[in-house]
């Protein structure tokens, strides 16, 4: 649940059953493809000796029947009323069986990315059908009898704030046994025994836990000043989401809201490697990013709904209606945009520092600095 977006919050569930059937198809052909291709000997690699390769089918079978075990815990818990989750990625387990170290890593990073991309799209998309399905979801692991629409279906639509992951299905098995429970209402006031809510009923606690109320901080409350003139980046529009307009030779990380946060800092970290680079190679002491095009509009930088976001929204920067100021939310987009385009785009100013005078043939004086615009491309 995020701060000031009310008592509820979306709760996705465990959802490996709910692919479409073509994919539950296509997890499958794979099953039967290993099995054809062991039961025709003229497939194993030459320089194997048949000792080896009945090992290797010792050692597949093996892992076969432990994937059938695991499969059968599953689906007695789903016949408990109780919801298996992907404790363990089998892809990412199969894939490693396979192929090197190295291959599966990459094949599972772009499988998360991408399902994850999927999953966003959809939910801005089809809001409705999306809301539809995680109740679903919900209705499923906390059985009939559970008010899933009071306590589990918020005011706003998935992704208007950021949702809440339970893999494992942990928390709603703790709901249905009895474990632990949810109350959705409002705090009217607090009493000496716990919290007075808003139906007028009494919710006795031991411990309160206030989670509300963020406050965010860019950069840390850090103050900039350019040529000794205070710069505001909350003032500024956010250049590739990493740079801000105006200022000179600043970077900062922001991650995606809507994804892992890592995946845009390593591509923020790898895009300032090749600008200090192509700075480097050519001489450039500053570079800024200029606002020349009048017909960009200003936009929030983060469309939230969350309490903390609207709080904040006189402390963070701008996005811009185009590209190169537009944020796109998107790992594949920021990956081309950050990887491979151009860094002297026609927005990013160059300068050269010219100093003029020779400081060290006068004791006591300085050399004067005269900056050199050398920039955007079309100058030079």
């Amino acid at each position: 649940m995020d701060g000031g977006g009310g008592p509820r919050g979306w709760q996705v569930g465990p959802f490996h059953h709910e692919f479409p059937l073509h994919v539950q198809r296509l997890l499958r052909l794979r099953g039967g493809l290993h099995a054809w291709l062991a039961g025709h000997g003229r497939l194993s690699r030459p320089h194997r000796t048949p000792a080896a390769v009945a090992h290797r089918s010792r050692v597949r079978g093996q892992a076969g029947r432990r994937d059938r075990e695991r499969r059968d815990r599953r689906d007695a818990r789903a016949g408990d009323g109780e919801e298996g989750g992907p404790s363990e990625d089998f892809i990412a387990n199969w894939l490693r069986r396979k192929v090197s170290a190295r291959l599966a890593y990459g094949l599972v990073r772009w499988k998360n990315v991408l399902l994850q991309m999927y999953f966003y799209s959809l939910a801005r998309r089809k809001p409705g059908k999306t809301k539809r399905g995680i109740l679903h979801l919900a209705k499923k692991a906390l059985g009939p009898e559970y008010d899933v629409e009071k306590h589990f279906s918020p005011r706003y639509n998935p992704w208007d704030q950021r949702l809440c992951l339970i893999p494992d299905a942990d928390l709603f098995l703790a709901l249905r046994s009895g474990k632990a429970s949810v109350v959705t209402d409002e705090i009217a006031s607090f009493t000496e025994k716990g919290v007075r809510l808003q139906s007028g009923d009494e919710l006795q606690a031991d411990i309160i836990v206030t989670a509300t109320g963020l406050k965010l901080k860019l950069l840390g409350g850090m103050e900039l000043m350019v040529d000794g003139v205070a710069a505001s980046p909350s003032r500024a529009m956010t250049y590739k989401g990493m740079m801000y307009s105006e200022i000179p030779n600043l970077a900062s990380a922001f991650g995606y809201t809507n994804a892992s946060w890592t995946l845009k800092a390593d591509l923020t970290a790898e895009y300032v490697c090749r600008l200090l680079n192509y700075m480097d190679a050519r001489g450039y002491d500053y570079c800024t990013p200029r606002r020349r095009d009048p017909s960009i509009t200003e936009e929030p930088a983060i469309n939230f709904t969350s309490g903390y976001i609207q709080r904040a929204s006189d402390v963070l920067p701008k996005q811009g209606s185009k590209k190169p100021w537009k944020l796109h939310q998107n790992y594949a987009l920021d990956l081309l945009n950050l990887r491979f385009a151009r860094i002297d785009d026609g927005t990013m100013e160059f300068t050269r520092i010219k100093h003029r005078g020779h400081a060290a043939d006068t004791p006591g004086a300085k050399k004067s600095e005269q900056r050199v615009v050398t920039s955007p491309r079309s100058r030079e």
